[in-house]
């Protein structure tokens, strides 16, 4: 499996913190696993959910990126908050089928859809034999 790369809504950002909407692996579900195993397990339970982090320091540790959409695409700013904010409270994780990048292109733009789960798809290996080869 590739590594995935987060996603989530910024809610909020004042001077020295940025609050981000987002869908968060159940840590209490998992206890005893580790960040990356609970988060890439392929299915569990998150929350969504909003967090405050230092600005500064996710900037300089490369923790934020913006991703950027067509201005046709989206929807207006207070709206997508909104949406994520609707979706508070348990979130039914599945790596491939609702991940953090399902929630938030569907708060955005309104399509849940995952590239970069669909990219893990198109490369997974599969199980099934080649017609014509035994």
């Amino acid at each position: 499996m590739g590594m995935f790369q987060h996603h989530a809504i910024v809610a909020d950002v004042t001077d020295d913190n940025v609050t981000f909407c987002h869908a968060n692996p159940d840590i209490e579900e998992r206890k005893g696993d580790t960040e990356e195993k609970r988060f890439f397990s392929g299915f569990g339970s998150a929350t969504v959910g909003e967090q405050k982090y230092d600005l500064k320091e996710a900037l300089e540790k490369g923790h934020v990126r913006r991703y950027k959409y067509e201005k046709n695409e989206c929807r207006e700013p207070l709206d997508v908050v909104d949406r994520c904010r609707s979706k508070k409270g348990l979130f039914h994780y599945h790596l491939y089928d609702n991940n953090c990048e399902h929630l938030a292109r569907w708060c955005k733009t309104g399509i849940k859809i995952s590239y970069q789960a669909e990219d893990e798809i198109a490369v997974k290996p599969s199980k099934e034999p080649i017609k014509g080869q035994n």
